[in-house]
């Protein structure tokens, strides 16, 4: 009786913090809307990495940019964003682009309801392309 007890906690447990991942995802998604993306997805695979939201937007002058952002429902790790930074180098390196034109814009946000340590933001500073932090 108390394996059955513990394995209901567990799924009890994993469904809240699923249900709080969803409602972030939401909120972060009315977020980038009101911030000009047009195109917001959630959950897309990209390049062989789950990215929560993926959203673009074309600038008449600069062209189609990008915008991937990982969602957090919990204080973001050192090994989050070293997650997201791989997700982001492979995603630039598949883009089209010369070195007349360059590369479309990317922007990358960790978006978290929880606190970003120290440690955490020391790695997205060593991002090629910048990592900003968002607090919902």
């Amino acid at each position: 009786m108390a394996i059955r007890k513990a394995d209901s906690n567990g799924r009890e447990k994993k469904l809240q913090s699923q249900i709080k991942g969803l409602t972030l995802e939401r909120k972060v998604s009315d977020w980038l809307h009101t911030r000009g993306w047009t195109d917001v997805r959630g959950r897309k695979t990209v390049r062989g990495h789950e990215i929560d939201l993926f959203a673009t937007r074309e600038d008449w002058l600069s062209g189609k940019e990008y915008c991937l952002v990982e969602c957090k429902a919990c204080d973001v790790t050192h090994g989050h964003v070293t997650k997201f930074m791989t997700a982001l180098n492979d995603f630039y390196k598949g883009l089209p682009g010369n070195e007349l034109t360059g590369k479309p814009s990317v922007t990358a946000y960790i978006a978290t309801t929880g606190s970003v340590p120290r440690n955490a933001k020391g790695a997205a500073e060593l991002s090629k392309i910048p990592i900003k932090f968002k607090q919902f």
